[in-house]
């Protein structure tokens, strides 16, 4: 049988020491390792995996005097396995080191390139960490540094947004699934929910949909509160009311972002600010698309709460690039029944009112309301895009009040009312194609789905005619000199005017010569490797199936693809040829077969939280050293496609 070769003791690979890593993990609980330590104990340790005798001693004095296990069990244990069983166990310890190895290396890879943009680095997208302050989260995308994960541009055309106050409708068994059924059945790309009454910053995957959801309740508060319960839990006598015990973090707020499988891929950045702002960017085309869905405060609320709220969004809106398509969803709360002068060009003639209402019937708390709303829209160039669009006042009304057990109507405006919004920046409000409610969904609230057909389309371009230059296959040594026989001849024969470019003369000789004896390769050809003959085929398929000749077609079909094989074969035993030739032959062979290894990037910390991009270089900090080097690895910071 072959004996298995240990690996090399070297400084990266710190993997080897199985026998007493659990026991210096134990010891070094730093959040770094000590490498100037490691480097004075890794000659004393054991070497690939075989233990150095009497390691209890040499250990002592480095190890603040420890003492270790006796080594006689794993000794007697050695014995007993089989030299089939040893070779296994020396082959997976060596697999499993190879693999930490090739997980430092992409951890590295990742922070070395994202240590150039380092101080271009946004907040975290999911879970914060315990020591980032809130203030923190007003950071905007950044503009030169590009510190999202890559995404793909997704045209903004047929996109349907829509906004929903759900009161509380997550918090039961079937909530998820009710959004769900909701977006599949009314087709909604991007859903702003309001009123989640989520506790947590987090993001959930059900059934291809993606949910973000924001809050106010900070970690450290969930953290104070937990223990809080815990205390009261031991006590027999409880000195906190149940109801107390459950205000301590519980959100009262709470939004979300939604969006479906189609907007997946074009995510750029989720900035979740508290539990009334959530600002979501989407790598659009022709330009991104920023999706801010709030939840502002009703008219009861003190003005305190008025004040921090529209603070807050108007710093989150104003970090928003001008030139991109900014969009405001949500419950705003508040009542226009009225079109003022100077309000036209923000808000359209279709409003939902009776003929005689008129500002004077709100009161003043919701005369106060509807004039911080207008201020914010004027001063950030919005257009109430639920206002620009006839429809009948059932499609029009968003919210009933108690005195209303449906949306069945009559409609007036002391049991409905309109106050979810849509709203979109003056230079892209033609791209809102549609606006109207719909209360055809199961999710039990006051409050009807806002749906909003959004499309861009942009005047096309004309392109310039670019000349192409021609490509050849490649010659045989007959047309090479044909080629070169018929060059020399121009060149002989033809006078060149000194008023002309020399230079474009020679192109042109050479080009026309080569028109001349070479053969081109149609501009439809895509794989370099395919022949005349194949393409000859392909051609007299396509041309006998536009004259309906479907079996002449089958059996055209099958040389076609014998001859692809063949041309293929015949390409890449060229390619070896010439490699052998260079001196490369192994390396060439190994890039052709090289099997695609994907590079994860969704990872969990410690704590089972979702690391984002912008936090990954920090976390990959703290997991390296103790985990990824010396000791066992953390099984929560694993990447989740490997979990499967």
């Amino acid at each position: 049988m072959k004996k298995v070769g240990t690996a090399k003791n070297t400084y990266k690979n710190k993997g080897l020491y199985t026998k007493h890593r659990r026991k210096l993990n134990s010891y070094y609980t730093a959040s770094t390792f000590p490498h100037s330590e490691w480097r004075e104990t890794r000659s004393l340790l054991c070497s690939g995996n075989k233990t150095v005798p009497g390691p209890k001693s040499q250990l002592t004095t480095l190890l603040h005097n420890s003492s270790f296990k006796s080594t006689t069990n794993q000794a007697r244990n050695k014995h007993k396995r089989s030299e089939a069983a040893l070779a296994a166990r020396k082959s997976n310890g060596k697999a499993k080191r190879a693999s930490r190895r090739r997980l430092y290396r992409q951890l590295r890879k990742c922070h070395d390139r994202q240590a150039t943009y380092h101080d271009t680095y946004t907040v975290a997208q999911d879970c914060p960490s315990e020591n980032q302050t809130r203030s923190e989260r007003y950071l905007a995308p950044t503009q030169n540094g590009k510190t999202e994960t890559d995404t793909t541009k997704v045209p903004f055309r047929d996109i349907k947004l829509a906004t929903l106050n759900l009161d509380g409708g997550l918090n039961h068994l079937s909530g998820r699934q009710k959004v769900i059924h909701l977006m599949t059945q009314n087709k909604i790309d991007i859903l702003a929910l309001q009123e989640t009454r989520i506790n947590t910053d987090s993001m959930e995957n059900h059934e291809g949909y993606t949910f973000y959801f924001s809050t106010s309740i900070s970690y450290e508060d969930r953290i104070e509160a937990e223990k809080t319960r815990q205390e009261q839990y031991n006590l027999e006598t409880k000195t906190i009311t149940p109801l107390e015990l459950y205000n301590l973090d519980a959100e009262k707020h709470g939004v979300a972002i939604v969006y479906s499988q189609k907007m997946r891929q074009c995510k750029y950045n989720i900035r979740q600010i508290n539990g009334r702002l959530l600002v979501a960017t989407f790598n659009t085309c022709p330009v991104k698309t920023n999706i801010v869905a709030v939840y502002a405060p009703h008219a009861g609320r003190s003005v305190k709460d008025k004040d921090i709220f529209y603070r807050d969004i108007q710093t989150a809106v104003s970090t928003l690039p001008k030139h991109e398509i900014n969009i405001v969803l949500g419950d705003f709360n508040a009542r226009l029944l009225e079109r003022l002068p100077h309000e036209q060009d923000i808000i359209g003639m279709h409003i939902f009112r009776e003929d005689a209402s008129s500002i004077d019937q709100l009161s003043e708390k919701q005369k106060d309301n509807r004039s911080r709303f207008i201020t914010f829209c004027q001063e950030n160039g919005f257009v109430i895009c639920n206002t620009w669009y006839q429809k009948s006042l059932s499609k029009l009304v968003t919210y009933r009040n108690v005195a209303a057990p449906n949306f069945q109507g009559p409609y007036t405006t002391d049991r409905y009312a309109q106050l979810d919004y849509v709203l979109i920046n003056q230079r892209w409000k033609n791209c809102i194609q549609n606006v109207e409610t719909n209360d055809q969904h199961a999710v039990s609230t006051d409050h009807k789905l806002l749906v909003a057909e959004a499309r861009v389309k942009l005047a096309k371009r004309k392109k310039a005619d670019v000349c192409s230059h021609p490509k050849f296959r490649q010659p045989s040594e007959l047309q090479i000199q044909e080629f070169n026989k018929l060059v020399t001849e121009k060149v002989h024969t033809q006078n060149f005017p000194l008023s002309q470019d020399p230079f474009a003369e020679w192109a042109n000789i050479l080009i026309s010569a080569a028109l001349t004896c070479f053969t081109t390769i149609p501009p439809q050809q895509r794989k370099p490797y395919i022949s005349d003959t194949a393409w000859e085929l392909l051609c007299t398929k396509q041309r006998q199936n536009e004259q309906g000749l479907l079996h002449e077609a089958r059996e055209t079909e099958s040389k076609l693809r014998k001859q692809i094989r063949k041309d293929k074969r015949q390409y890449i035993q060229a390619q070896l040829e010439e490699m052998d030739e260079h001196g490369y032959r192994w390396s060439g062979i190994k890039r052709l077969k090289k099997k695609f290894v994907p590079l994860h990037t969704k990872f969990r910390d410690s704590k089972g939280h979702y690391v984002s991009e912008a936090m990954f270089p920090e976390k990959a900090a703290e997991y390296s050293p103790r985990f990824a080097w010396g000791g066992r690895p953390h099984r929560r910071f694993i990447s989740v496609r490997e979990r499967g």
